[in-house]
């Protein structure tokens, strides 16, 4: 049995058409939810079998544990499998900074989550190499990230009305707590000087949702309208890596509202700005970004969108 644990909406967005092309392969799935993002998950969008805490009982019928990316569930699920004897499969692995302080604490979580792990799907070839770096070699293969199908399909070819140019801002990071006044007001400039309508979408995080805002805002949206919001976007600001990797997918220039980016792939040709967490870094970003033009943008950073596959026919070959 493939046990598949998941505890927040990216995860799950990201593992659902995984989970899909595995159950069209007639695998053995079985999703477990942590709720560790109870605010945020539709069970129609992974519907999962079990839910809170992870039992003993599962991990002795797992052939192997899946988790991915970099959270808190992604983590102890990973713990709790090694100390059970169970191989943990890690989709998205060696996704690095190399500064444990940038994003904190993900970055302490996926490269701890790494030395525990059995077998690394990779999104990228620079993450690959990370693992390299880091000694890890054997199980590796590079398959994209889910991330590129799942927002495609979420899209569709429905795009939300705008009226006017739309800068699209989201923000949750811990560690732009300091900074986010000056994020926030670079993107008020930039709105003002190039004309854009501005909407932020709030996070149930706490102290984003009453952080004060000159911008006008909204409680999160369900997956599907997101991605929609994010196609009609002219330009995104964020400091989320997913909605980074989604812009990329998606042909949205964006900017990354943090020190360092953990998806460098995606700068330059791929659409995306690193514009820090000054004012002036973002408002020059914000204004290079609607210099881009969409039709040249790299859309493939991420993958080719046949990452679910890939991944679930490695699945089927470990069970074979």
């Amino acid at each position: 049995m493939i046990l598949v644990c998941a505890g927040t909406r990216p995860e799950m967005l990201k593992l659902a058409p995984v989970v899909e092309a595995a159950r069209a392969m007639q695998l053995p799935v079985h999703v477990h939810c942590s709720n560790q993002q109870p605010d945020l998950l539709d069970p129609a969008v992974l519907p999962w079998e079990t839910e809170g805490g992870l039992t003993q009982h599962l991990l002795t019928e797992a052939d192997f544990v899946v988790v991915q990316g970099d959270t808190r569930t992604a983590f102890q699920s990973a713990v709790h499998a090694f100390e059970a004897g169970v191989p943990v499969f890690h989709v998205e692995a060696g996704v690095r900074t190399f500064d444990l302080n940038a994003p904190w604490p993900e970055e302490g979580y996926r490269r701890m989550l790494t030395q525990i792990a059995t077998y690394h799907a990779c999104t990228t070839f620079r993450c690959r190499g990370n693992l390299l770096h880091d000694g890890i070699s054997a199980f590796t293969n590079v398959t994209g990230s889910p991330i590129v199908e799942s927002v495609r399909a979420r899209a569709g070819t429905q795009q939300i009305d705008a009226t006017d140019p739309l800068l699209l801002v989201t923000l949750h990071r811990r560690e732009n707590r300091g900074h986010f006044t000056d994020i926030l007001a670079g993107a008020l400039r930039a709105s003002q000087d190039h004309f854009l309508s501005t909407h932020w979408l709030s996070h149930p995080n706490g102290w984003a949702t009453r952080a004060k805002t000159p911008l006008p805002s909204s409680p999160p949206d369900e997956a599907v309208r997101f991605a929609q919001r994010l196609a009609s976007a002219t330009v995104v600001l964020t400091d989320s890596g997913g909605v980074q990797e989604e812009c990329n997918a998606l042909g949205v220039p964006c900017v990354v509202a943090r020190s360092v980016t953990d998806r460098p792939e995606s700068l330059g040709e791929g659409g995306a700005v690193l514009g820090g967490v000054t004012e002036e870094g973002v408002y020059d970003a914000i204004g290079q970004a609607l210099d881009l033009d969409r039709e040249t943008i790299r859309r493939d950073c991420f993958g080719d969108g046949t990452a679910s596959h890939r991944i679930a026919e490695w699945w089927g070959e470990l069970l074979a």
